[in-house]
């Protein structure tokens, strides 16, 4: 069995990564900065958690470098804390990701997986959908570290002759986790449902639940050995399907359903542009993550034969179709 550090255990995906993992009898040891969600962890023998911040390698703890694989989540996502400066980004999202590497014990480490991200493909007005080929071109910080992350872990694994996979992960939901979606139909809190234009734009999203799957298998698997993936759910689905799942899934067929002309709020952002254009850039590029289709190609992942067998129904509701 595996022994394997966890970054960012604390957080929803990292916590139930390392349940199953530990399930499975590895020896998980987690890194964060909290460890408030985690007591059910504590309860297996097989577990070890040490409170350390990625940016600070004086922090880490000496026991990590027993660890043989790194699953590294810790990062800064969207809005994720106080200071959104490029400088900040990129001290989590590329000088943790450099410190943890450099901190491990290059002679006992053979496999990294990191967790980066669509947004480092940034606009979405590309005519055809990217795949794992398509060129990076990140208009914000996050996509912008998380790529400079990515070309660290490629270059440094390649060197020192450890196997790494990079999963390039579409927006994430799960039963504990909808912020991705609630963002996407919801009104603030949660007063109606709203869609820009007809509803029938198309997104990619990704279940946690098909992240730790395909993690899991992805474990000393040849198939994904120093391969970049796309990772999303099998379907994609339409602003519409969503709505009616959660009504049908929540009891809340009675909720209204704004519907907003898709050139209005691209007017007002517009505007916005003149006075403040990092800021009126940043809208319109959410605007088109609503708007349009916002769709990634999930042939590579397939290809690898690790079936994925979650939806947004079985993943929020238990439900199969």
């Amino acid at each position: 069995m595996a022994h394997i550090l966890v970054t960012g255990i604390n957080g929803f995906l990292g916590l139930q990564m390392a349940e199953q993992l530990l399930k499975q009898n590895h020896h998980v040891t987690g890194l964060d900065m909290s460890d408030s969600n985690i007591p059910t962890l504590n309860t297996y023998d097989n577990f070890s958690f040490y409170r350390a911040n990625i940016t600070d390698m004086a922090s880490f703890p000496e026991e990590i470098k027993q660890c043989d694989t790194l699953i590294h989540l810790a990062a800064l996502v969207h809005n994720k804390a106080k200071d959104l400066s490029k400088e900040n980004y990129f001290d989590i999202n590329l000088q943790g990701t450099k410190n943890m590497i450099f901190y491990l014990d290059a002679s006992r480490l053979k496999q990294v997986i990191f967790t980066s991200t669509v947004s480092i493909y940034g606009d979405l007005t590309q005519t055809t959908i990217p795949d794992e080929n398509s060129t990076a071109n990140p208009i914000d910080y996050y996509g912008e570290s998380k790529m400079a992350a990515e070309q660290f872990i490629i270059e440094t694994c390649r060197q020192q002759n450890i196997s790494y996979t990079i999963l390039r992960l579409a927006p994430v939901y799960g039963k504990d986790f909808l912020l991705n979606i609630c963002k996407r139909v919801y009104l603030p809190k949660k007063l109606a449902f709203y869609k820009v234009g007809s509803g029938n734009q198309k997104l990619s999203l990704c279940s946690c639940n098909n992240v730790t799957d395909f993690i899991i298998s992805a474990l000393n698997a040849q198939g994904v050995a120093n391969e970049t993936l796309l990772v999303k759910d099998n379907d994609d689905y339409s602003i519409n399907e969503i709505i009616h799942t959660l009504k049908e899934g929540f009891s809340q067929k009675r909720k209204l359903i704004l519907v907003i002309p898709a050139g209005l709020p691209r007017l007002v952002f517009k505007l916005i542009t003149l006075v403040w254009p990092q800021k009126g850039r940043f809208l319109l590029y959410n605007l088109d993550k609503i708007a349009k289709s916002a769709l990634y190609s999930g042939r590579k992942l397939q290809s690898t034969g690790i079936a994925l067998k979650w939806n947004i129904k079985n993943t929020l509701f238990g439900t199969h179709d």
